[in-house]
C-alpha cells in the first residue's frame, strides 16, 4: 500500500508498507517526497513519523484483536 502524509501543506512524505504473515514493513519512498533528497537522505522528522504510524498500526490491529476476542466469546 502506498501512503502519501501531507504536513501543513508544506511536506509530503510518501511511503509504502508491506505486510506479510503478521508483520509488516515502512518504507519510505523518495518519489513524491519533499522530505527525502535526490541522494536518498531523509529529513530529520522522517524516523519520527515512521516510527509513528507503525505505532499507529500496531495499535490499531491490537484493538482489532481485542474486539475479534470478545466479540467470539
Amino acid at each position: 500500500m502506498r501512503l502519501r502524509y501531507v504536513k501543513q501543506s508544506v511536506h509530503t512524505l510518501v511511503i509504502d508498507v508491506t505486510y506479510k504473515k503478521g508483520e509488516f514493513v515502512i518504507t519510505p519512498i523518495a518519489e513524491g517526497s519533499s522530505l527525502i533528497d535526490e541522494n536518498g537522505k531523509a529529513h530529520r522528522k522522517v524516523n519520527s513519523w515512521t516510527q509513528n504510524l507503525a505505532r499507529r498500526i500496531r495499535e490499531e490491529a491490537n484493538r482489532r484483536f481485542i474486539r475479534g476476542k470478545t466479540q467470539a466469546i
